[in-house]
């Protein structure tokens, strides 16, 4: 009796072993993916981040172009002067704070 017992024991072993290995496999599997999924929605999110950016600097490159394109004569000169605080030497400004 308690060698079959023993026996019976020593077949269930294997099985035990087994869905232990099976459950370890599984368990490493969720965590190896929660991780890559973890990774997966940063570079989503540096991706749209990385497209935004883009879109802002071609809408930048566009503006440049115009003015690049822009017809060049003395009214626009002036006028881009004044913008940048420039005046002509025998003219007084006044400024109101």
């Amino acid at each position: 009796m308690s060698e079959q017992k023993n026996k019976v024991k020593l077949n269930k072993l294997p099985s035990i072993l087994t869905v232990i290995f099976v459950l370890l496999v599984v368990i490493i599997s969720v965590i190896i993916s929660a991780n890559r999924l973890i990774e997966y929605v940063a570079i989503k999110n540096e991706n749209e981040a990385l497209i935004n950016t883009q879109e802002n600097l071609l809408r930048q490159i566009d503006e440049l172009k115009y003015y690049l394109d822009a017809e060049v004569n003395a009214e626009y000169k002036e006028r881009m002067a004044r913008l940048l605080g420039y005046c002509y030497p025998d003219e007084t400004i006044f400024y109101i704070e």
